[in-house]
């Protein structure tokens, strides 16, 4: 009987050890501001939910077991930068993505831009800029891959990207990124570009 309850011990666990997910990926998607810290507004819309909106789009899409997908914020508060890279280097991710909405003074500049930042991650992280820039919709056109010191990009110890989805002082980046069509295409992007 104790060489039976063995052996039934022993083909569990290995039942369990096979079907157990391998080289599961962490990816962080950190969703700009929220709460009192609204963004970039334009008339009654503010970045903090446009961002939401796509980064819950993300995650939606998200089928596969071995891509664990998590966001900085998933309501309406405020997670400081601080805590946002902590919570990717606690979970060792394998990604840390930062989704952004521009704006500036000027309503005729337009398109989305990618920031990394440089050190012995800049490689991976050209990698996960180019990945975005291949798959990003075309309605959005593209400006450059730049280099930058922000919080959440420096202090990240995985390969990290800032994505500015377009500019909301744009109207027709605005348009696209408040669309429901645009969000989604937006997110199928950056679902692609992330896997």
């Amino acid at each position: 009987m104790k060489n039976i309850l063995q052996i039934i011990a022993v083909a569990t666990f290995l039942i369990l050890v096979s079907f157990t997910p391998k080289n599961k990926k962490t990816v962080i998607l950190d969703v700009g501001h929220g709460g009192t810290d609204r963004g970039s507004i334009h008339n009654e819309l503010s970045e903090k939910d446009i961002v939401l909106s796509i980064a819950k789009k993300v995650q939606d899409l998200n089928k596969d077991k071995q891509l664990n997908l998590i966001l900085t914020r998933d309501i309406d508060h405020f997670v400081s930068l601080n805590n946002r890279v902590n919570l990717a280097n606690e979970k060792a991710a394998d990604l840390l993505l930062s989704l952004h909405a521009n704006y500036t003074g000027k309503t005729d500049v337009s398109g989305f831009e990618i920031f990394i930042k440089e050190n012995a991650l800049t490689e991976e992280s050209l990698a996960l800029a180019k990945a975005i820039e291949t798959t990003y919709p075309d309605q959005i056109k593209k400006r450059k891959v730049t280099v930058a010191n922000f919080t959440v990009l420096k202090n990240s110890e995985c390969p990290s990207a800032l994505l500015e989805l377009g500019f909301m002082s744009n109207e027709s980046d605005r348009n696209y990124l408040t669309s429901e069509d645009g969000q989604w295409e937006i997110a199928q992007a950056i679902y692609r570009a992330i896997k």
